[in-house]
């Protein structure tokens, strides 16, 4: 776990370098597409609906470290994952990554 941590926050930190570098790889990241398959009306979540949320707290929380910005505070899972499936079922070809980051712009933006 804590060398999975440590992955997340490498490369969350690496992704707020992006204008010093070409290209990152992101290990593990879906598309859009996936991820609202994987959501699409089930009662319960399935394992890869639960992995792509696991994958997406931890990238979230590597940003957020990275940036040293707290834009998750008084934020709740649920709210998180309503606003990736707009973005997603909008943007179908994007990967989740696109996603997060989109979302991590607007909390930002929201905290001023």
């Amino acid at each position: 776990m804590k060398n999975a941590l440590l992955l997340v926050l490498f490369f969350a930190y690496a992704a707020g370098f992006s204008a010093n570098c070409n290209a990152v790889t992101v290990k593990g990241m879906e598309n859009c597409g996936a991820w609202v398959k994987n959501r699409a009306g089930q009662p319960a979540p399935s394992r890869s609906a639960k992995v792509d949320s696991a994958w997406l707290a931890g990238y979230l929380s590597g940003v957020a470290v990275a940036r040293d910005i707290d834009f998750l505070k008084g934020v709740d899972d649920n709210t998180i994952k309503l606003w990736i499936d707009n973005y997603c079922r909008s943007h179908p070809l994007d990967l989740i990554g696109y996603a997060a980051d989109a979302l991590s712009i607007e909390l930002k933006k929201r905290m001023h």
